[in-house]
C-alpha cells in the first residue's frame, strides 16, 4: 500500500496498549541515499522521533512499542541525515540534461517496506497553483542533493508521451 507524505503528516501515533494517541507525525526523515524512511518525527523542537523498527503497524494510525519515542540524536543515521539538511518535499527536480521539471509537491512511501516509491512533481505559480504535473518513480532518481533532485532524462520522455496520449484520448472523446 502506498502512503502520501501529505497524508502521513498528522497521523496519530498510539502505543500498543493505550487507546488514545500519544503523539502525531510532524515530519518524515528520509535517507536520501537509500530512499528509506529512517524516522517519523513527533516533536520538531525536541527532535523526538520513532524509528521504523519500533513501528508495530502502519495504517490510518501508527502503533508503536512502549517507550519507542526517543531523541533523534540517539539514532546515529537520523542525526547524520538531519545535519545534512537534505529534503525531498519542495525540492526542485531536474533531469540529468538540466531540464527543470518543477518542485516536489508530494511523494509516496510504500507502507510495508517504508521506502520511497514515487515523486509527484509540478511547476507552480505563487506556490499554490500547479501545472505540468508528473509522477516520477523512485527508480528514476539519480541523486538527491541539497538544492535539487536529479532524475533520468527518459523520465521526461515518458511523461510527455503520457500527456500526449491523454490529450489525444480527451480530443477523441470531445469529437464523439
Amino acid at each position: 500500500m502506498e502512503k502520501l507524505y501529505s497524508h502521513i503528516i498528522g497521523t496519530p501515533i498510539f502505543e500498543e496498549d493505550i487507546r488514545r494517541p500519544i503523539a502525531a507525525v510532524r515530519d518524515v526523515v528520509m535517507d536520501t541515499e537509500t530512499g528509506k524512511v529512517i524516522a517519523f518525527v513527533v516533536n520538531t523542537y525536541k527532535n523526538l522521533v520513532v524509528a521504523p523498527v519500533d513501528v508495530v503497524s502502519f495504517g490510518t494510525a501508527i502503533k508503536i512499542h512502549p517507550d519507542a519515542i526517543i531523541s533523534g540524536e540517539e539514532v546515529l543515521r537520523v542525526s547524520a541525515v538531519q545535519k545534512k539538511g537534505i529534503r525531498i518535499y519542495k525540492n526542485r527536480v531536474f533531469t540529468k540534461s538540466g531540464i527543470e521539471l518543477g518542485r516536489v509537491i508530494d511523494f509516496s512511501i510504500d507502507a510495508k517496506m517504508l521506502v520511497l516509491k514515487n515523486l509527484y512533481v509540478a511547476k507552480g505559480v505563487l506556490g499554490f497553483l500547479h501545472y505540468g504535473s508528473k509522477i516520477i518513480p523512485a527508480k528514476c532518481i539519480i541523486e538527491v542533493l541539497h538544492e535539487k533532485i536529479v532524475v533520468q532524462d527518459s523520465t521526461v520522455k515518458e511523461a510527455l508521451k503520457e500527456e500526449i496520449l491523454n490529450e489525444v484520448s480527451v480530443g477523441d472523446l470531445a469529437g464523439v
